[in-house]
């Protein structure tokens, strides 16, 4: 894996380039691929950008069309899901066959004579396969240069709270070049380097770097200054960093996919609570209060815990307040405490969301998001359930309805630490 330090130039932009709106037919799939082309006449390279879970934003749009005349790069914006007729979400992306990208990548090797893969999030999942599957057509030319991802997650699914993220086979079995583009308060943030690690021992030459100051680029729909800063820098940044790219070659055949090996434990969102199969115990705690002072948990024994870790991004997060707050009240009477930690967020923006929002049981900060990477945190909002004896019992993945009579019961129960608690 290579890291780079970048020193950064903003720089203000003009005018927008027009975007063509095309449909590329896909032979492979039988289907057609609406595609946005912002044009450069005569471009030696083109960016194929493929749209994320949640399809193409206008952040999207906005920097092609900078790329597109400040750095004279051509990108097409490329629509999957919508010419598949697949649903928005993850396990749509899981579905998609890798052929369909690299016919993408060939009618893009007809406009360009260098092409570079781009997608964030989910999407790396059909970048990787589709750069693969064109590599096993052994094309005569190697036009494809490489690829950059936005804060990418290629896992074969979301495992239970407190384990390892599972990548996809293509992970091991990936040898163009990549550049990961991770923002710094970003959930991936975390898991960026053992990604880039794996890939690097698949074959992959690896470039990490951090997008300090943001979580994401393009997931706003107003801007806030941070990320207009990297959307000023990064036209700057593109031809060094295409140039970075192509200085590694890109082999014109596919490595082997590893042997799969077996998943010992359904992947997936939970909808109520999973015992807790992880191998580590509750964390200490020494995080900053939203209302001041610190927060300090280090023996939790004699106490019900729960700790849930959420965001005032996440509607997930937002819907369980509610049944969080009733939770409370329901255990009046045991020994029970709630902390709630917020991924890496400014201290007034949380505050802004409790002046809307009822909250009632502590709020702490993760002010780097470092806590949540201790207690081995992928998606939000997540739960561990810690019963007196200073156990972890429970972990949950997702949002459950907390105040349900069978979950209120089986918290109830862990207030006892004499063995006859029960264990699931």
């Amino acid at each position: 894996m290579i890291r780079l330090s970048l020193i950064l130039l903003g720089g203000l932009l003009g005018g927008m380039a027009v975007a063509d709106t095309d449909i590329i037919p896909v032979p492979s799939d039988g289907a057609e691929i609406p595609v946005e082309r912002h044009p450069v006449p005569e471009a030696q390279r083109l960016l194929l950008w493929i749209g994320p879970e949640y399809g193409l934003r206008e952040g999207q749009r906005e920097m092609a069309r900078r790329l597109a005349e400040s750095a004279g790069v051509e990108v097409w914006l490329a629509d999957l899901l919508e010419g598949l007729f697949l649903t928005r979400g993850s396990d749509s992306m899981r579905v998609i066959d890798g052929e369909v990208v690299a016919d993408l990548i060939e009618a893009a090797c007809r406009r360009a004579p260098r092409v570079f893969l781009v997608s964030s999030s989910y999407g790396a999942i059909p970048v990787l396969r589709g750069a693969r599957a064109w590599q096993a057509r052994r094309p005569e030319r190697a036009c494809l240069a490489g690829g950059i991802l936005f804060n990418p997650s290629p896992m074969a699914g979301l495992p239970p709270l407190g384990g390892d993220p599972p990548w996809i086979d293509e992970v091991q079995a990936t040898s163009i070049p990549l550049l990961l583009l991770v923002g710094e308060r970003h959930a991936s943030r975390w898991r960026a380097a053992p990604l880039a690690e794996t890939l690097s021992r698949g074959g992959a030459t690896v470039w990490l770097v951090s997008l300090d100051g943001v979580t994401g680029l393009f997931y706003a729909r107003r801007r806030p200054p941070s990320v207009e800063r990297w959307f000023d820098r990064l036209p700057e940044m593109l031809p060094g960093l295409l140039r970075l790219l192509e200085s590694r070659p890109v082999p014109r055949e596919a490595l082997p996919l590893p042997a799969r090996a077996a998943i010992e434990t359904p992947l997936g969102i939970d909808t109520g609570l999973r015992p807790f199969g992880g191998d580590f115990g509750p964390r200490p705690v020494e995080l900053e209060e939203i209302g001041g002072g610190v927060r300090r948990v280090s023996d939790y024994r004699g106490t019900i815990t729960v700790v849930n870790f959420w965001a005032t991004w996440c509607p997930p997060c937002v819907k369980e307040i509610p049944s969080l707050n009733r939770l409370q009240q329901r255990m009046a009477g045991l020994p029970f405490r709630l902390l709630s930690i917020d991924y890496a967020e400014p201290t007034g923006r949380v505050r802004k969301f409790l002046e809307r929002v009822k909250v009632e049981f502590p709020v702490l900060l993760d002010r780097d998001g470092r806590e949540a990477a201790a207690w081995k945190v992928i998606a939000f909002p997540s739960t561990y359930v810690i019963d007196a004896c200073g156990e972890i019992r429970y972990a949950v993945n997702a949002a459950i309805e907390w105040d349900s009579d069978e979950v209120v019961e089986r918290i109830s129960a862990l207030a006892r630490c004499d063995g006859s608690s029960p264990r699931h």
